[in-house]
């Protein structure tokens, strides 16, 4: 007997082919030496043990591409679960080369398969502790590779053979290439970011909950007023609608233009952005994004100008300066500084996130976590929030903080919260008494911003 799942939807199969094998236990002959086979059956019927039927099922893996323009990720890590959803087999495919066969009883398993995941790469789970909704994660300082995955029921049957094909699908998007034309020669750097993307993928091929923000620096080119990636990235796709953000940095100014797009970056898409920075000093994009989904193709074009215009760290504010110790647009005032015909004012955002951070992360995922929420804290027209250092908390005076805040509409600073901070590219906690915590102690977020005034 021949079964066959098939999933819809593919990129690239897995073929499993399933060869059941029946081995029986042969009974006890009479012959020259019946009395000793006879005390021998007799001792195992007196331990209660069953003469089984033992069932072998002799499973290959094979991988294969309907066409040669699609390639299987390798390696191809296998899990099969049985029927309680625990792990019973895992194996590893490290080329077209490779075949896997793999000895199974007869009954229903669940098989998973998670491609392009290197070892050194990625933490994946293992035959003792894999369940299906684990997350194959990054370790620090790695970068997404081209991520495959597929999953189908398969039930071994012992009276003849079996097979089951897998079709892996590709889970993660190509941003192929970003370029920013006609930037101003005194910028020092530009980035491209998109948001929110998914953080993780699943065992059992669909995603994790978390979120986090995809950046790419740009690199200037030879006219000095171009700016592209240098390399090619995989990404997990993004949630929804994709949000775009574009920052130029001058100096200690960082101005951003933020863009909703009407479309989604999906996986399986090669994501291709254009732009031009106008001599008026708008940044009008009328580019597109490109989605290739080996035949398919969509285009997005959007543009960017000053109504999406954001400032961080040295854009010019129409009103007075607020004074320290005072609130303005809600976010408590750290710090006014006079810098010749400005003032520069740093703020500590009203409110604070909590269950983003856990003891067990890496500081690159502490870090990463914290970033792709910083754009929650968005208030009042003032974005561009970061993680405060040691000098900006030094000039806060919790008291009078917490004296108000409440009727700003935020949450107090108590003293049993631990916040994350960043000083000199090193991540540190600090709580109502001390700047100096390990950043593993920090269970809250709470950024500042700095904006730019004229002096009056």
């Amino acid at each position: 007997m021949t079964m066959s799942i098939i999933c819809a939807t593919f990129v690239s199969k897995i073929y499993l082919q399933i060869t059941m094998k029946k081995t029986i236990l042969k009974e006890c002959l009479l012959g020259g030496l019946l009395a000793f086979t006879l005390t021998a059956c007799e001792k195992e019927l007196s331990t209660n043990e069953e003469l089984p039927l033992v069932d072998e099922a002799e499973l290959t893996v094979i991988t294969r591409t309907p066409d040669n323009n699609i390639q299987v990720s390798y390696p191809v890590h296998v899990y099969v679960m049985n029927s309680e959803a625990k792990c019973i087999k895992k194996e590893t495919l490290n080329s077209a080369d490779e075949a896997l066969s793999l000895s199974l009883q007869a009954a229903t398993y669940q098989v998973y398969a998670i491609a392009g995941a290197t070892a050194w790469n990625y933490n994946l789970p293992t035959t003792a502790n894999a369940k299906a909704d684990d997350a194959i994660t990054l370790k620090e300082n790695a970068k997404q590779g081209d991520l495959m995955a597929a999953s189908s029921t398969v039930t071994v049957s012992k009276d003849g053979n079996n097979s089951l094909t897998l079709n892996l699908s590709r889970k993660v998007m190509l941003v192929k290439n970003i370029t920013i034309k006609e930037i101003p020669t005194t910028v020092d750097a530009v980035t491209v970011t998109i948001s929110p993307v998914y953080k993780s993928l699943l065992l059992n091929g669909s995603y994790s909950a978390e979120t986090e923000s995809l950046v790419v620096a740009l690199a200037k080119q030879a006219d000095g007023t171009t700016w592209q990636n240098s390399e090619e990235l995989y990404a997990l796709p993004a949630v929804g609608k994709a949000k775009l953000t574009i920052g130029m940095t001058t100096g200690n100014e960082t101005t951003s233009y933020e863009y909703a797009s009407s479309q989604s970056f999906e996986a399986n898409h090669e994501i291709n952005i254009t732009g031009t920075y106008t001599e008026n000093q708008e940044l009008l994009i009328a580019g597109t994004v490109n989605g290739t989904q080996w035949g398919a193709a969509t285009n997005v074009e959007f543009t960017f100008n000053n109504e999406n215009k954001t400032t961080n760290g040295g854009g010019e504010q129409d009103d007075e300066a607020p004074a320290a110790n005072t609130w303005y647009k809600k976010c408590f005032v750290l710090s006014a500084v006079e810098d010749g015909d400005n003032v520069v004012v740093t703020l500590l955002h009203k409110d604070a996130l909590t269950d983003i951070f856990n003891s067990d992360m890496s500081a690159t995922d502490m870090e990463a976590a914290a970033t792709s929420h910083l754009s929650d804290f968005d208030i009042e027209g003032i974005t561009g929030w970061h993680l405060p250092s040691k000098a900006e908390l030094s000039n806060l005076s919790m008291n009078v903080f917490n004296t108000d805040v409440e009727n700003q509409g935020g949450m107090r600073i108590e003293t049993t919260h631990t916040y994350l901070g960043k000083d000199g590219g090193t991540l540190f906690g600090f709580d109502y008494n001390s700047v100096n915590l390990s950043y593993k102690a920090a269970d809250y977020l709470r950024p500042v911003g700095t904006l730019t005034f004229k002096k009056k």
